[in-house]
């Protein structure tokens, strides 16, 4: 695991060094794993997307693109049982800090 943490963190420096990427609200401290592109990092970044839209909607037959927002009414949540999914696995994680009067960690655990 070092080894991959090893080699992200020289892509991150060189794309830094480079101005693809620059770390978001540098100049106030900054935010972890949160960045904003320069000039070639937003090119970069439409150029892959672009190449993976093709691929995976243009040249498909069987596929329909779709750009939607990420904020959905209610409704369209609780009929997709995304509602039933989120309450079960927060709620599981709420019994159980009330009962061990500990927090989870990242992956849900105790």
């Amino acid at each position: 695991m070092s080894e991959k943490n090893d080699v992200f963190e020289k892509i991150v420096s060189l794309a830094k060094r480079r101005g693809f990427v620059f770390p978001s609200s540098e100049i106030y401290g900054g935010f972890g794993a949160i960045y904003d592109y320069g000039h070639y990092g937003t090119l970069l970044k439409n150029n892959i997307r672009d190449l993976w839209w093709k691929a995976m909607v243009q040249l498909r037959d069987d596929v329909v693109g779709l750009d939607s927002a990420i904020f959905m009414h209610p409704m369209v949540i609780r009929l997709t049982s995304h509602l039933r999914f989120l309450y079960s696995v927060h709620g599981a994680i709420a019994v159980g800090v009330r009962k061990r009067k500990k927090r989870p960690s990242v992956e849900g655990r105790f």
